[in-house]
């Protein structure tokens, strides 16, 4: 985990999140930054981030769902990593 948070020991984590959800709909990279951030969230035992992190990706779920959209791999690999 210490090696996949990297630079999010670091920074302002509500700032982070922030530009995480702002990049998520441009680039398929975001989730690899959301992976990073999830990482560090455990790391830093920082709950109230992971229950954040939790709550979108169930409204991801959610939204997938009612639309009958095929949900990607990524999001159950973020939910898994989220605990």
């Amino acid at each position: 985990l210490q090696e996949l948070a990297g630079q999010f020991l670091s920074v302002d984590m509500d700032g982070a999140w922030e530009r995480i959800l702002e990049s998520v709909s441009q680039s398929d990279a975001a989730y690899d930054e959301m992976k990073r951030y999830i990482a560090a969230c455990r790391i830093k035992s920082n709950t109230a981030h992971l229950q954040q992190v939790r709550d979108w990706l169930q409204r991801v779920l959610m939204l997938e769902e009612e639309n009958l959209i095929a949900t990607p791999a990524v999001i159950y690999e973020l939910l898994t990593l989220s605990g």
